[in-house]
């Protein structure tokens, strides 16, 4: 639902505001993450031989929750490890 409301309603937004061009950058990533149009890796199954394609990501920090979320988990596993 996020995703859908950005995409709407960034246009609207960039109409009206005048916006640094890093903020800019990151909704583009964001609108772009996950799309297979925009790149995609193919991973396969050794077992049963079933395949799935995996969209690429923004690897954002800033807008993107999945990514975001993603980093966030990764750095705690590392924590964990370190301390």
């Amino acid at each position: 639902m996020l995703h859908r409301a950005v995409r709407e309603g960034w246009p609207r937004v960039l109409e009206s505001m005048q916006l640094p061009a890093r903020v800019r950058e990151e909704v583009r990533r964001y609108l772009q993450c996950g799309d297979l149009r925009r790149g995609f890796t193919v991973v396969k199954c050794d077992d049963c031989a079933q395949s799935h394609l995996v969209a690429f990501s923004c690897k954002s920090r800033a807008w993107c929750p999945s990514c975001g979320a993603r980093r966030a988990h990764e750095t705690a596993l590392h924590l964990n490890e370190v301390l």
